[in-house]
């Protein structure tokens, strides 16, 4: 009961929510950095990288990079409210911007998050990953204890 005391302390989920949305932004600037998703293979084993074509799926890196704007948003407002509690607004407006993330993602057209995971060891996507569903599991975290609090 202590642990999980500990993980209720308010201060705490702001530092980790803080911590969370920084290393999103940066995980996803990081990616941008990188030669991008890999959609497959050549006949000579090279990696074929979606940067490369001249189709609408030379596009599907912005959906992972657009991560920089879209948790840039919350981060302003978490920091600019920093001794204030998380309100269940937070809460909300993460999702909404969790899901517009999460509808990029699955829009990527060529490209192949497990393939790029796989075949480029791109690990700055693989932590963007974790992190991207740890989120949203902390984010119901937080809107659960703010609800039960309320009650």
């Amino acid at each position: 009961m202590k642990n999980i005391k500990f993980f209720l302390n308010e201060r705490l989920r702001s530092v980790i929510y803080i911590a969370i949305l920084l290393l999103l932004i940066l995980l996803s600037f990081v990616f941008s950095i990188t030669y991008g998703l890999v959609y497959g293979k050549d006949k000579a084993g090279n990696l074929l990288f979606t940067n490369d074509l001249l189709s609408s799926g030379s596009n599907d890196n912005l959906c992972i990079q657009i991560g920089v704007i879209i948790f840039l948003v919350p981060l302003i407002f978490k920091l600019a409210r920093f001794k204030k509690k998380i309100q269940i607004s937070d809460c909300i407006v993460f999702f909404i911007l969790w899901l517009l993330q999460f509808f990029f993602l699955i829009t990527i057209e060529a490209g192949s998050i497990i393939k790029t995971i796989l075949y480029s060891y791109n690990f700055a996507l693989l932590i963007w990953i974790i992190i991207f569903l740890v989120s949203f599991a902390f984010n119901f975290f937080n809107l659960f204890v703010l609800i039960k609090n309320r009650s």
